[in-house]
């Protein structure tokens, strides 16, 4: 009689044991599911080519000026051009 009281003790407490460990891992949050590691995603284009704003070629360096409307505009060395027409002013 005394071993089934015994194994009935320890079926309870590990019952216990289990139902704590499984209501603590509910309560912690979940950090670790929700971030997202940037290194995970690569760059698109390689660092430092751009687009013109007129022709939408990808070069290395461009020339920013400012519109007509305040708005930036980057254009590389051939439509530098039409922007010294236009009358521009480079940034």
């Amino acid at each position: 009689m005394k071993i089934v009281w015994l194994l009935a003790g320890i079926i309870g407490l590990a019952g216990i044991a289990l139902a704590v460990f499984f209501f603590r891992s509910l309560s912690k949050p979940k950090t670790s599911q929700n971030v997202v590691h940037i290194s995970q995603y690569k760059k698109k284009t390689a660092r430092g080519a751009q687009k013109c704003t007129y022709c939408k070629k990808r070069v290395d360096s461009l020339t920013f000026y400012s519109g007509h409307e305040g708005k930036v505009i980057g254009l590389c060395r051939d439509c530098s051009r039409l922007a010294k027409h236009q009358d521009l002013m480079p940034i």
